[in-house]
């Protein structure tokens, strides 16, 4: 991040201040804007972030979702082709037996 200019070196070390600094750091608030502001943008910030992560969660769940289905569905064609074959066996059998 760039050096601010010390034209104000005695409030520079305030921890109101540094908290501000880091504050626009990390939301790119303007120079101007008060801390209480910069807690505003930090908190909508913070909202849209939670909201991006449901989606995301939401998401993921479906994928899982859709897996566990396609994974059942799987399942249950090998075994209804298992079945198919063992069916087919028998009728083989049962034509070499006549």
């Amino acid at each position: 991040p760039p050096q601010k200019k010390n034209s104000q070196p005695s409030h520079e070390s305030s921890p109101r201040l540094l908290r501000e600094s880091s504050m626009e750091i990390l939301y790119e608030s303007s120079p101007g804007t008060s801390y209480e502001s910069s807690l505003g943008t930090l908190y909508k910030s913070s909202r849209e972030h939670r909201m991006n992560h449901r989606r995301e969660h939401l998401m993921n769940h479906r994928r899982e979702h859709q897996m566990k289905h396609r994974r059942e569905h799987q399942i249950n064609h090998r075994q209804e082709h298992h079945r198919y074959h063992q069916k087919g066996r028998q009728y083989d059998q049962s034509i070499i037996q006549k």
